[in-house]
């Protein structure tokens, strides 16, 4: 697919932040996790196009499998099959596979988030759950660092732990 507006604005800031405003482009509304990822490629003179989509392809992967851990940890192998089928088949998340955006990251985030905030009541034997709020809290808010609506995901989580103590 051809890149769209944002992905260019992407690029565009990672260029600004690391050529100390000399050259690109800013946006200041814009989170800025994902640009200064695409950015420090650019610094180290790779080609920063290339390597978001490849990064891209990874995430969008890494999504799938986060997908199939949630869903088997809450609910069994034969829904967690069900369930990364169809997350991977779903067109949106095709479609935004390889446009160098901030989807694949912050998915990657906030699922990996949601496993360890799903895991602490698992593992609260033999490790602190605090521990795993903490770390979950963390991938959170680098989310919200790829894409501002994620942080609804730490809400989300701050209700379940308001409501339903464990």
């Amino acid at each position: 697919y051809p890149l769209w507006w944002d992905s260019h604005v992407y690029l565009g800031i990672g260029k600004y932040i690391f050529s100390e405003g000399k050259t690109g482009i800013w946006e200041p509304f814009r989170p800025l996790l994902h640009p200064i990822l695409l950015g420090l490629f650019w610094k180290l003179n790779l080609n920063a196009l290339l390597f978001g989509k490849l990064l891209d392809v990874i995430f969008s992967l890494l999504s799938v499998y986060l997908v199939y851990r949630l869903a088997e940890g809450l609910y069994g192998k034969r829904a967690a099959l069900f369930a990364g089928l169809l997350f991977s088949l779903n067109p949106v998340f095709i479609i935004f596979t390889g446009l160098v955006l901030t989807e694949p990251l912050a998915l990657v985030l906030g699922l990996s988030g949601m496993w360890l905030f799903f895991r602490r009541t698992e593992s609260a034997r033999s490790h602190p759950s605090y521990l795993y709020l903490y770390f979950s809290g963390l991938l959170f808010g680098l989310s919200f660092l790829t894409k501002f609506p994620q942080g609804m995901l730490f809400g989300g989580a701050l209700l379940i732990i308001i409501f339903h103590p464990e």
